[in-house]
């Protein structure tokens, strides 16, 4: 596999991650929210730690959230 093909499957895997979270939450304004708040937050950590972030904040927070446990099929 080549390296373009490795990254779209990864931008794949993160978009399913996020679906799967907005469809198994009870509030999708409030995780949105939340998690839009956290990655603003881990970006001013970085920029005060004067290191260049290697993935990007939003991404990086949409990885580490865990997936509600209402177990609604997606639609």
């Amino acid at each position: 596999m080549n390296n373009t093909s490795n990254i779209e499957l990864a931008n794949t895997a993160i978009l399913h991650k996020m679906e799967l979270i907005l469809a198994n939450s009870d509030n999708r304004y409030e995780i949105t929210l939340n998690i839009a708040q956290k990655a603003k937050i881990n970006l001013y950590e970085k920029l005060h730690m004067d290191t260049t972030p290697s993935i990007k904040p939003i991404i990086q927070v949409i990885i580490e959230t865990q997936i509600p446990k209402n177990n609604k099929p997606l639609q």
